[in-house]
């Protein structure tokens, strides 16, 4: 079994000034940034939400580049909250072990990925609401009437770094898949948070485009830690920042297990 060994002469609790110099830290801080000049923006009648954020692609505003720009916009104070916190705890435990170049490759490739699904998913979603009107139409029908509607699909935006955060959340639980936190596994805590993933793609419908990015971002990462990771590796750390991150990672489930029930 091959082992990676973190360099402590760097440790993960270093400073937060050393974690800003990080490619998590740097994240953080773009992320930040672009939500103050979102606000500053809008009080000035522009809205950097309709330019960076992701459009179906089927609307008049959408342009490729935001399958990357949507990764790093957010609607409210506690949307980027929660995102960077687990971006943070995360991130940077993930980063020691790939290393920057990598971490941000996988950030995002994931993110990107997810954003290609949720289209995916909201054509097939206009499709079928066409489709029961005129059991007839063709997918041709459905590309004409998307150029027809393409102001009102404007509407259809999608912003927020959650898919990429929720392949870095995957990463964390199967570099650290053995580890235990109140004698449960991470793997365990992994298995059952993609399975809510799933419940809540299958069960909703005002949310069914964020849940396929989510599910999209971390299919892709786990085909790219598989290409990775041909041999088995264990991750030798001893840092509090791991164990901060399976407890958050317990609380992640819990608070997804109530929200489907809820919503249920």
């Amino acid at each position: 079994m091959d082992k990676i060994e973190i360099n402590h002469s760097a440790p993960i609790n270093a400073s937060f000034k050393n974690n800003l110099k990080t490619a998590t830290g740097i994240l953080l801080l773009i992320n930040g940034l672009l939500f103050i000049v979102t606000i500053l923006l809008n009080i000035n009648g522009i809205d950097l939400t309709d330019i960076g954020g992701l459009h179906f692609f089927l609307a008049k505003d959408f342009h490729f580049y935001q399958f990357v720009t949507y990764l790093f916009l957010h609607a409210s104070l506690w949307h980027i909250f929660s995102n960077l916190l687990f971006l943070w705890l995360f991130g940077l435990v993930v980063e020691k072990c790939w290393g920057p170049k990598r971490f941000i490759a996988y950030y995002l490739i994931c993110g990107i990925v997810g954003g290609l699904l949720q289209e995916l998913v909201q054509f097939v979603s206009f499709y079928l609401t066409i489709a029961e009107q005129d059991p007839a139409t063709s997918l041709e029908t459905v590309f004409e009437t998307g150029k027809q509607l393409s102001n009102e699909l404007n509407s259809w935006i999608t912003i927020g770094s959650s898919s990429a955060v929720c392949a870095i959340i995957l990463a964390f639980g199967i570099m650290f898949s053995e580890r235990q936190i109140f004698s449960i596994k991470v793997k365990w805590l992994i298995i059952i948070y993609v399975f809510l993933q799933v419940l809540g793609f299958v069960g909703s419908f005002d949310n069914v485009g964020i849940f396929a990015a989510q599910l999209g971002a971390m299919l892709c990462g786990f085909v790219i830690i598989c290409c990775w990771n041909r041999k088995s590796e264990e991750i030798v750390s001893d840092d509090k920042k791991i164990d901060w991150g399976m407890k958050l990672l317990l609380v992640i489930v819990g608070v997804n297990i109530i929200y489907l029930i809820i919503n249920s």
